[in-house]
């Protein structure tokens, strides 16, 4: 695109000052960009009445009631037009629309630039090339102007400009080569530039001599025109974007580029163009942040709404603006913020990973900022493991704990461990994402330290405590800190096994030594043994646990039971019983969690802060079953 000359091209004549009933000020861009639009041509009020640019007051007065009669008589739907170009007057408002344009000179003088020129301002009725363009004969006109072209006639350049200009826009539709629009930009171009063009324009001002017409108004329509005519190609653009023609709509914004002015006068049209555009989106993100924000539960729906109403539009910017345009960027940025911060409400809310997940899948195919793009990755993995949790960690768990719960010594119980859960744990290996099996780990290594701790603290089996240390090392052997942990407890089961077994030593070489001693010997030797192995039992223990103790299902009274209700009583005391077993387990095993616990990992926080989640709620479950327990037990048993 070429720079316009920011020499005006007028004459040293001095501007007209405005009289009386002229406006203290105007704006003579604004009025050509806002008549700049793909309907330009279709809404002329001089194409749809049928009259020339230099028509007098007089004359159009005499031409509208001769249509309007036309029009009461049914034959002035369509009156004989003074162009190859037929408009239509379909009713009274039209025609009354084209009076009213007709009377306001800065409107009309916009109108009268884009349409046909009489040669050297002479009588239009007197213009061989108009006539015969009236009469439907445009090779016959073309030709003239073409001539008087290359003679450097600016109006003939002009004419041709505007014949080729109305024809690209008319015959866009029906998917007509871009010849034209490259024949009509070319001229525009070189007019643009032309102080002699413009020198032409402020002569019919000078003719017209309307005070609202002033060379200052010219001069903001030369600044204007590529803006102007860039703005009208753009819109074509949109609507065939609207349409779903963008093959047809990239190669109208390749040819804007070649109209008159700098890229700088492009990007302004892109803007102007653009607006309703932006709007559209900013509008429909608003509507999804209220949404959201009055029940977070309606996020699914508000988010595809947002989606669907902002596909379009996007669509076509992306047409316009070149990768990481700042402007496109903030706007598809907006876009996806509102659906995480929206998807991330209502996870919190509702705890639903699958509808989460869907909600941040939703805004993928927008092209947002990278930084905004991560976090929509960063929490699309959340959603993800989230999921993968709920579906591998709770088997695994279920497993733990039916090894734990089937039998009462350690040493069976790490027995039953490396079947079950190991196997669970296999399992997860292979389907799960490694987040997924790295919490798996975590979760089996805390399961196995707590029976660790079981076995050292509770039965002195220390073969079994430090065997099922080693297992857990194994298992979290790439966390350095845990295994140090883990190490640590380890080294404190091997330094207690040389002092029980130095004592149960001496007593076996004391009783071979003494095998004639009586029976009440033997059995002081015992205590002796008993107090012995009592104080040796108390050196640092690797971890003391200390479980949240349920509240007792007892009742401080004695209570009688009616016989029919027995069982319903011994039931639930049952399940009363049960819950405090897998509250004891849960809580020794978040214990351990705790200590192997990484906390530069979100992931293994937020898995974490579910076990307590879940610990919590075997609480709540415990203390409402003891209480119904209790209350029950007053209301049908009897004091004894």
């Amino acid at each position: 695109m070429n720079a316009p000359n920011s020499n005006l091209g007028l004459d040293n004549s001095e501007e007209r000052p405005h009289s009386s009933a002229a406006p203290s000020a105007f704006n003579p861009q604004e009025t050509l960009l806002r008549l700049a639009t793909a309907n330009l041509y279709r809404k002329s009020p001089f194409r749809l009445l049928g009259v020339y640019v230099d028509a007098t007051a007089r004359e159009l007065s005499r031409h509208i009631e001769r249509i309007k009669l036309e029009m009461e008589l049914g034959t002035g739907a369509q009156p004989k037009n003074r162009t190859s170009f037929p408009g239509t007057l379909r009713d009274d408002d039209t025609l009354r629309d084209c009076v009213q344009i007709l009377k306001e000179p800065i409107t009309r003088f916009g109108f009268e630039y884009f349409w046909f020129w009489p040669e050297d301002w002479i009588p239009a009725v007197e213009d061989k090339s108009l006539r015969a363009l009236a009469a439907g004969n445009d090779a016959e006109a073309m030709d003239a102007w073409l001539q008087r072209e290359k003679s450097g006639d600016v109006a003939a350049a002009h004419n041709l400009a505007v014949f080729f200009h109305l024809r690209a826009l008319e015959n866009h539709s029906i998917g007509k080569s871009a010849g034209p629009w490259r024949e009509s930009y070319r001229r525009w171009r070189h007019l643009v530039d032309q102080d002699e063009y413009w020198n032409f324009l402020a002569l019919r001002i000078r003719v017209v001599n309307e005070p609202q017409l002033t060379l200052g108004l010219l001069r903001g329509f030369r600044t204007t025109l590529p803006v102007a005519l860039a703005k009208i190609g753009l819109e074509i653009a949109i609507n065939d974007c609207e349409n779903d023609n963008f093959a047809s709509a990239a190669e109208v914004i390749d040819i804007t580029k070649e109209g008159p002015g700098d890229l700088a006068d492009w990007w302004k049209a892109v803007e102007l163009v653009s607006l309703p555009l932006r709007k559209r989106v900013d509008h429909a993100v608003d509507r999804a942040c209220e949404a959201t924000k009055s029940d977070k539960r309606e996020a699914p729906t508000a988010i595809t709404s947002l989606i669907q109403a902002t596909k379009g539009p996007m669509g076509i910017l992306e047409m316009f603006y070149v990768p990481n345009n700042e402007e496109f960027l903030h706007l598809a940025d907006s876009i996806v913020t509102t659906a995480i911060n929206a998807g991330v409400a209502y996870q919190k809310e509702t705890k639903d990973n699958a509808g989460f997940l869907k909600i941040l899948k939703t805004a993928e195919p927008i092209k947002s900022s990278k930084e905004v793009a991560e976090r929509l990755s960063g929490n699309k993995a959340i959603a993800s493991n989230n999921l993968a949790y709920a579906a591998f960690i709770p088997p695994l768990e279920s497993a733990i704990a039916i090894a734990i719960g089937c039998a009462q010594k350690p040493r069976n119980q790490l027995k039953a461990m490396r079947q079950a859960p190991y196997a669970e744990l296999d399992r997860i290996h292979r389907e799960a994402p490694t987040e997924i099996y790295e919490q798996g780990c975590v979760i089996l290594a805390a399961a196995l330290r707590a029976l660790s701790v079981n076995a050292f603290n509770n039965d002195n089996d220390f073969d079994t405590a430090a065997e099922a240390i080693t297992c857990a090392m194994s298992l979290l052997k790439d966390d350095s800190k845990a295994t140090a942990q883990l190490a640590e407890d380890l080294a404190h089961i091997e330094r207690s096994r040389p002092v029980k077994r130095s004592i149960a030593a001496q007593i076996a070489l004391f009783a071979l030594g003494n095998i004639r001693l009586t029976l009440g010997l033997i059995v002081l030797v015992v205590i002796i043994f008993s107090a012995n192995s009592s104080k040796t039992t108390s050196p640092s223990q690797p971890y003391q646990p200390s479980p949240s103790q349920p509240p007792s299902s007892g009742n401080s009274g004695q209570y009688s039971i009616p016989r029919n209700m027995s069982a319903q009583f011994r039931a639930k005391k049952e399940r009363i019983q049960q819950l405090e077993v897998q509250i004891n387990s849960s809580s020794s095993s978040i214990d351990s969690r705790r200590l192997l616990l990484n906390t530069s990992d979100q992931f293994a926080i937020d898995s974490f802060n579910q076990m307590v989640e879940r610990h919590n709620a075997l609480l709540a479950q415990h203390r409402q079953l003891v209480a119904e327990y209790n209350s029950e037990l007053q209301q049908y048993g009897r004091p004894r």
